[in-house]
């Protein structure tokens, strides 16, 4: 299984680190993984699902936020370098060859050129050559 850290990056959880397997309580209540001093936090606050293949962020509290990388979320696959805030506490995970699913499942097709857009753009790329050249005087008599 892939050495899964979520990495306290700021308020009071900062310079913490806790190894990730299984499932990861978060959350104000004593039997929570990481504990959460602070009133933005539920008691069981957001769980994390951990397999080898993701890390998913459950939000359990519907009453309280969490944020992954500044967006509102209450349920979200994370990636490698991904930020959860609760409250004033952040976290970074740190997640070695995990890809966020969003980069790896992706609605969008690649962007493909037409072959008006190549010709255009060879034609550009040789007027501004033979302005070049005639400027500096490699064409006599123009």
């Amino acid at each position: 299984m892939p050495d899964y850290r979520l990495k306290g990056a700021s308020g009071a959880v900062f310079g913490q680190s806790w190894a990730l397997a299984g499932e990861c309580l978060i959350g104000r209540a004593a039997h929570c993984a990481i504990r959460l001093d602070e009133d933005a936090a539920g008691d069981e606050h957001a769980l994390l699902e951990v397999s080898p293949q993701r890390v998913m962020l459950v939000q359990l509290d519907p009453e309280r936020d969490t944020f992954v990388n500044g967006e509102k979320v209450e349920r979200q696959a994370l990636g490698q370098g991904d930020e959860i805030r609760i409250g004033r506490s952040r976290f970074l995970l740190q997640a070695p060859g995990l890809k966020p699913e969003r980069v790896l499942h992706t609605d969008t097709a690649p962007k493909r050129t037409t072959p008006w857009t190549k010709i255009l753009l060879s034609a550009a790329v040789l007027a501004a050559a033979a302005a070049a050249a005639w400027y500096f005087g490699l064409i006599p008599g123009l």
